[in-house]
């Protein structure tokens, strides 16, 4: 099975009161689906919000059993990092990339992708309402 999953992590300030949205879409049983996966996640930062989207989505992903996934996100720290262009200096990310990278290698075949917010609309705007039902935030 293949699945194609966008992420987006949201922080009302940075830190500040954080969520997450997922969406994945694959085919099973001849069946075509689409899952949201949205959480408040407390108080974070931006970048351990993309890094929890993330996290959520591939333990899911290994639910499944999949044997490709196809992520999309639009952080470009996060995918600089996990494609090693980029070091990851900050000690409170640390765990956050060694959970990630220790999951990704449970799925056969991982490509990495990033978009533009634009491209990720629909992860973005989970995350966002999410928090909006839970805060009352207005975006």
């Amino acid at each position: 099975m293949v699945v194609e999953v966008f992420t987006d992590g949201a922080s009302k300030g940075n830190p500040g009161d954080a969520s997450i949205g997922i969406v994945l879409r694959y085919t099973a049983e001849g069946r075509d689906c689409i899952e949201r996966i949205g959480m408040v996640i407390g108080k974070t930062t931006n970048n351990i919000a993309e890094y929890a989207a993330l996290i959520v989505a591939l333990r899911r992903v290994i639910k499944l059993d999949a044997d490709e996934v196809n992520l999309f996100m639009d952080s470009e720290l996060v995918y600089r990092q996990l494609i090693g262009r980029y070091k990851v200096k900050s000690e409170k990310l640390q765990p956050f990339y060694e959970e990630a990278k220790r999951l990704m290698k449970r799925i056969p075949r991982v490509t990495l992708n990033h978009v533009m917010r634009n491209q990720n609309r629909e992860a973005d705007a989970f995350a966002n309402e999410v928090m909006r039902l839970y805060k009352g935030y207005v975006r």
